[in-house]
């Protein structure tokens, strides 16, 4: 087998990958949001942050998915500039929002735990605040490639679009470099703080047993989903941003080309995580999905869902 063929192979793959991705997290997601419809007992103040991140994680797959797995089959972009630009726009808002959101959430279990005064003082309103500011910081970053600093062009693949490094050097590193500092290493220690305070305050109070407030129960579990969903996220995009450093500090054409690909199936593709999360580690949201599709019925089932204030 040729280098030729071996590579339309892997664009194979990638766009299988593409497409499998899309479904997954559309449908996850969705469900997410039908749930936090549907359930009174799933609203609070986190949720407002949860639906936000199922959002966003949405923005990555309807938005970015299709558009590479047919530029993909097609072995070359097909959308034109203006798709182009949309499509850098949008991965860009979304991937920004996505660890924008995951700080937030690390930010409201480490109040919730460790400073529960504080969480107490605050409102819904702090909280749609809050995810304004997020939401403001990407789209500040997303747009301004489309107004002259930096620019999205199609990858080297020449399947996606993304920020450019061909053009300006000194336009890319600067532009990099901010974008690195201010919305991934920054949250990054955001969250690695939250979360290490986080854990040693639940290790430290330890399992309460069958006295153990239900509210609190799921409050544990839902810190658990989010380090986890953290944890996640930042292994799939962290070779995406050594990838973006490495080309704005060295040469990009010494970047080999699956290393210009891979990073960024590998990094989109955790907008299918979450849903599965939510499903695995957090019984109130397993308890909705139960009810949702006639599940549920069962004594020791009622009683369960009687604990969570399943009403609806």
């Amino acid at each position: 087998m040729d280098v030729d063929d071996c590579y339309m192979k892997v664009k194979l793959i990638i766009s299988v990958l593409f497409l499998l991705s899309a479904i997954a997290s559309a449908i996850g997601n969705s469900l997410v949001l039908i749930l936090v419809w549907r359930f009174k007992t799933l609203r609070n103040k986190t949720t407002i942050l949860i639906i936000n991140l199922a959002i966003a994680d949405l923005g990555i797959s309807v938005f970015g998915f299709p558009m590479s797995a047919s530029s993909n089959f097609a072995h070359g972009w097909q959308m034109g500039q203006v798709g182009c630009q949309w499509y850098g726009f949008t991965g860009m808002l979304f991937g920004i929002g996505n660890i924008g959101l995951l700080t937030a959430i690390s930010l409201d279990r480490y109040l919730l735990t460790c400073r529960h005064s504080v969480f107490l003082q605050l409102s819904v309103y702090h909280y749609i605040f809050l995810v304004l500011i997020v939401w403001g910081n990407a789209l500040f970053w997303a747009m301004t490639p489309l107004l002259g600093w930096c620019r999205y062009a199609l990858d080297p693949s020449g399947t996606a679009c993304m920020v450019t490094w061909t053009d300006d050097t000194r336009m890319y590193t600067s532009y990099v470099m901010s974008v690195f500092v201010s919305s991934f290493l920054i949250p990054s220690v955001i969250i690695v703080f939250c979360y290490v305070n986080t854990w040693r305050f639940i290790r430290s109070v330890g399992d309460g047993g069958r006295q153990e407030n239900v509210e609190w129960t799921h409050e544990k579990q839902v810190a658990k989903m989010c380090a986890i969903a953290v944890s996640l996220f930042l292994l799939a995009w962290t070779p995406y941003a050594v990838v973006c450093i490495w080309a704005a500090i060295g040469n990009p054409r010494t970047i080999p080309p699956l290393l210009l690909v891979a990073p960024t199936v590998f990094a989109k593709s955790s907008a299918c995580y979450n849903p599965v999360l939510y499903a695995l580690v957090n019984k109130r949201f397993r308890l909705a999905m139960r009810k949702l599709v006639g599940l549920g019925k069962t004594r020791r089932d009622k009683e369960e869902m009687r604990l969570h204030h399943f009403e609806g």
